[in-house]
This record gives C-alpha cells, sequence and structure tokens, in this order.
C-alpha cells in the first residue's frame, strides 16, 4: 500500500509541475508576443508617415523642377533678378525639417538642402539650372530606393508575425499533448490503485464474520474492528478523490478551450497582418502612379509652352502684315455700322450657346488667356487687313505656316467633337443670324475689294489660330482627365489608409484578448493547484490510517 501511494505523490507531483510549465510557457510567448506586435504596430505607422513625407516631397520637386524650366525660358537680362518666391521657400523649409525629424534617409536629407541653398542663394543662369534639374532626378531616384527598402522591412514584418504563430502553433501541440500523456498516465494508476483496493475492501467486508471471530480466536477483536473501520474510511476517501478527479477533468476542458480561444486569436491576428501587408503594397502601387501621371502633366505643359510660344511667332509676323491694310479697312467702318443691330442679335445668340457650354467652363477657364490674345489677334489683323494692298501677299508664307500648324494639331481636335455635337443646334441659329449680317456686309464689298486679298490671308491666318487655340483646348482637356485619375488615385489611398488603421485596431483587440484568455488559463491553473493539494491531503490521510 505504501508503493501505490508514493506512486501516486510521484504522479501529482510531475502533474502540477507540468501544468506549471505550460503557465510559464503561454505566459512568457504572450509578453513576447504583445512586444514584438507593438514594434511592428509602430514600425508600420512610421511607415504609413514615411510614405505621406515622401508623396509631399515628390510634389515639391515636381514643382521645382517646373520652375525651373520656366525661368530657364525668361530672357536673359532679367534672369539674374529671379529669386524663388518666398512661400515656395517656407514650404520647402518645413518639409526639409519633417524628413530630418524623420531621419528617413540622411543622403536624402543632405541632397534636398544642397538644392534648396543653390536655388535661394546663387544666381540663375542656364547652367545652375540644369545642375539643379539633374540634382532632382537623382533626389527621385533616392526616394525610389527609400520606397523599396520601406517595403523590405514590411515583408520582414509580415515574416516576423508567421513566425510568431508557427510558434504558438508548435506550443500549442506539445502543450496539448503534454496534458494528454499526464493525464492518460493519471487515469491508469488512478484505475489500477481503485481496482486493487476495492478488491481488498470486497474480500475484506465479505468475510468480516469470519476475520472478527478468527481474531477473537487470537485476542485481536478490537485491533480488527479498527482496521475495518480505517478500510472503510479509506473506501470513504477514494470517493472523495473519485469526486476531485472528475472536478479535475471538467477542469481540464476549461484549460483546453483557453487555448483554442488563444490559437483562434493568433489566426486573427495573422489575417489582420496579412490584409495590412496588401493594403500598404495597393498604397504604394497608388503613389507611384501619381508619379507617372504627374510626370506626363509636366511633359504636356511643356508641349503647351512650345505651340505657345510658336503662336507668338505667327502673332508678330501677322502684327506687321496687318500695319500695311489699316488705310483700307477705315473705309469699312461706316458699313459696319450698319449691321450693328444684327450684332446685337447675334449677341443673343451666342449667349444662349453659352449656356449649353457651361458644361466644359472648367476646361474653357484654362485656355481663357489664350483664346483672348487669339481674339485681340483676329481684331488686329481686320484693322491692318485693309493697308496691306499689294503688300499682303505677304500673308501667304504666313498662312501656309498657320496650315502646317493646323495639320498638326488636327488629330488632337477630333477628340472634342463629341463635346461640339451639343452645341451645334445653337451653332446653327448663329449661321442664320450670321447670313443677315451678310446681306449688309455686302454693301461693303465694293469698298473693301482693294483689300480682298489682304481679307482672304486675314481669314487663313485666323483659321490657323483657331486651330492652334483647338490644339491647346485639347491638350489641356487631357489635362484636366489625369488630373481627375489624380484626385481618385488620393481618394483610393485615404480609404486604403482608414482601412489600415482599423486592422491596427483589430490587431490592438485580438491582443487583448489574448491576454484575457492568457489570465483566465492562469485562474484555471491555480484552481487545479488548490485541488491537487487536497488530493494530496487526502492521500497522506489514507496513507496514515494504512501504516
Amino acid at each position: 500500500m505504501k508503493k501505490i501511494v508514493l506512486k501516486r505523490d510521484f504522479l501529482l507531483y510531475l502533474f502540477a509541475a507540468t501544468i506549471l510549465t505550460i503557465i510559464i510557457s503561454f505566459s512568457l510567448f504572450s509578453f513576447f508576443t504583445k512586444k514584438n506586435i507593438n514594434t511592428f504596430e509602430k514600425k508600420i505607422k512610421e511607415i504609413t508617415s514615411d510614405s505621406a513625407v515622401l508623396a509631399d516631397i515628390e510634389k515639391i520637386i515636381y514643382t521645382h523642377i517646373e520652375l525651373l524650366r520656366q525661368i530657364r525660358n525668361i530672357p536673359e537680362k532679367n534672369s539674374k533678378k529671379i529669386t524663388y518666391p518666398k512661400i515656395k521657400i517656407e514650404d520647402t523649409r518645413k518639409i526639409i525639417d519633417k524628413l530630418y525629424d524623420k531621419k528617413v534617409s540622411s543622403d536624402l536629407y543632405n541632397a534636398l538642402v544642397l538644392n534648396y541653398h543653390d536655388l535661394v542663394w546663387e544666381n540663375i543662369n542656364d547652367d545652375n539650372i540644369n545642375k539643379i534639374i539633374k540634382q532632382d532626378k537623382d533626389i527621385l531616384k533616392k526616394i525610389d530606393a527609400v520606397k523599396e527598402k520601406n517595403n523590405a522591412l514590411l515583408n520582414q514584418f509580415i515574416s516576423n508575425l508567421n513566425n510568431i504563430k508557427s510558434g504558438l502553433g508548435a506550443l500549442l501541440v506539445i502543450s496539448i499533448i503534454s496534458v494528454f500523456l499526464i493525464f492518460g498516465w493519471a487515469f491508469y494508476y488512478w484505475f489500477n490503485s481503485t481496482k486493487f483496493i476495492n478488491t481488498f475492501l470486497k474480500e475484506a467486508l465479505i468475510d468480516d464474520f469470519k476475520i472478527i471471530k478468527y481474531a477473537d480466536n487470537l485476542g485481536i477483536r478490537e485491533d480488527t474492528k479498527k482496521f475495518i473501520e480505517d478500510i472503510r474510511q479509506i473506501t470513504e476517501d477514494y470517493k472523495k478523490i473519485d469526486q476531485e478527479i472528475n472536478q479535475i477533468n471538467k477542469t481540464f476542458h476549461n484549460i483546453m478551450d483557453a487555448i483554442i480561444e488563444v490559437s483562434s486569436t493568433a489566426d486573427t491576428i495573422s489575417s489582420s497582418a496579412q490584409e495590412l501587408a496588401k493594403k500598404m503594397t495597393s498604397y504604394m502601387d497608388s503613389v507611384r502612379n501619381t508619379r507617372i501621371i504627374t510626370k506626363n502633366i509636366s511633359d504636356d505643359i511643356e508641349k503647351i509652352r512650345t505651340e505657345t510660344g510658336r503662336g507668338t511667332a505667327f502673332n508678330k509676323k501677322m502684327e506687321e502684315t496687318a500695319k500695311d491694310g489699316g488705310e483700307k479697312i477705315s473705309k469699312t467702318i461706316d458699313e459696319i455700322k450698319s449691321i450693328d443691330n444684327i450684332m446685337t442679335e447675334l449677341n443673343e445668340v451666342v449667349n444662349k450657346m453659352g449656356q449649353k457650354t457651361a458644361e466644359i467652363s472648367k476646361v474653357t477657364t484654362l485656355i481663357k488667356e489664350i483664346a483672348e490674345q487669339t481674339n485681340l489677334l483676329a481684331l488686329n489683323a481686320s484693322i491692318e487687313a485693309a493697308r496691306a494692298g499689294e503688300a499682303g501677299r505677304g500673308f501667304a508664307v504666313v498662312a501656309d505656316e498657320i496650315r502646317q500648324l493646323a495639320e498638326s494639331t488636327a488629330s488632337a481636335s477630333k477628340k472634342i467633337s463629341e463635346e461640339i455635337k451639343d452645341i451645334n443646334k445653337t451653332t446653327e441659329i448663329t449661321v442664320s443670324k450670321i447670313n443677315e449680317a451678310a446681306k449688309s456686309i455686302t454693301a461693303c464689298v465694293e469698298t473693301a475689294n482693294n483689300a480682298g486679298i489682304a481679307f482672304e490671308n486675314i481669314k487663313q491666318v485666323i483659321e490657323g489660330s483657331v486651330n492652334a487655340a483647338n490644339s491647346i483646348y485639347m491638350l489641356t482637356t487631357d489635362e484636366v482627365k489625369k488630373i481627375h485619375e489624380i484626385v481618385s488615385i488620393i481618394s483610393k489611398v485615404e480609404a486604403m489608409t482608414e482601412d489600415m488603421a482599423t486592422n491596427i485596431e483589430n490587431i490592438s483587440a485580438s491582443i487583448e484578448q489574448e491576454t484575457a484568455s492568457i489570465e483566465n488559463l492562469r485562474s484555471t491553473m491555480e484552481d487545479i493547484n488548490e485541488k491537487s493539494k487536497k488530493i494530496r491531503t487526502s492521500f497522506n490521510s489514507s496513507e496514515k490510517k494504512i501504516s
């Protein structure tokens, strides 16, 4: 009997040590897991903040390059008077200070400071401008390198989270196997011990009379009765032990539920982290798309500048040619007054056309200044055409150049044909009124006959100017579309940022649930420890009685 009790005590000690080991393992793993996840969350926020700073820097650099290109095209005599606008200086200074605080990259910070100094303090000339533009492009390459580094760090965080999940799974499997082994061992010894004691008591109680009678013959009646009573007491103790073991089984079920909950929480953390990684990748793609579209906008603006320069050259030729025709056009002024009333009606019709073109008012605002210049050129050409006379033949050369420009812009004009369909009906009314005006203008034909050739050339010039304006219109229309794309991408970035914040909150909530589950596990283990002490006390009492 003493041998059985010793084995039972050893089993209880081993069982308690195993449970304690599980508690310590889960506590340590929870502590380090929470610490690592907090670190990952902090790093993710830093990467998000760094990406926003880099996006601001890219915008400033592209503005920087565009301003330098505009400065480069200003005449030499004014170049030394040009400095960087004050508000641009302040904005750049703030971004550079912000970059320094974030410590994204010392090389990138030094490059920005160098460019800022060169632009503000050095005299502006073509060599310096080309040098600074080259430095800006180098900075953009460094920004791309920093973004790639951030992506690598993000992938490393995801790998670490997966490692934590794997470690938690391995610890969970080992804990479950250990618990089942100890529980099976305990049940085995408990079953054998109970079977042995039940057999002994059954034989003793069945043969109670014979044992007492035999003991009376030997003179040990009282000792035998005491022995039987002790055996009965031992039986009662074992019944209590059986109840305690049943309670332990229930406690083990609670432990298993807590472990399953911890595993589920770990899965939730991993899923949220993976979703966060996908959103971050999409965020970086959106930023990259924004950079590409902005570059395209810069190129198109450069084209507009070139077209405007060519138009300026043509305008100068038109002005010189139109001076010769000024005298002849003065004779037609009196006749033009007769069509003033008709022009008033025509103005009302044009106002109706303006209502229909309100839908594209945003685009026409962009080319308003160019349209005014074109109208001014047409008016100057009309005034000066009368002076042309035979000298008006010089318009042929200008008209040919304008025709070539019109052909180069014809393809771009097709893109706006669909938008002009809505105003065709109003245009028909305008044409009708213009026909009425044409009847009155007929009276002016004889007076302006000598200026016919000059007016024909002026007409071609005006048509070329209109085509040039249409070309500029198409370019600016494309710019508006691209700007809309930028706004859409920025909206997506904002939405993804909100999703990332939500995922981070979910991770924090999951960590809190894991902490609560481990706390419940600790409380359950303490309860098991108390019950183990009671079992050990019962066994000790039985051992003393048997001894």
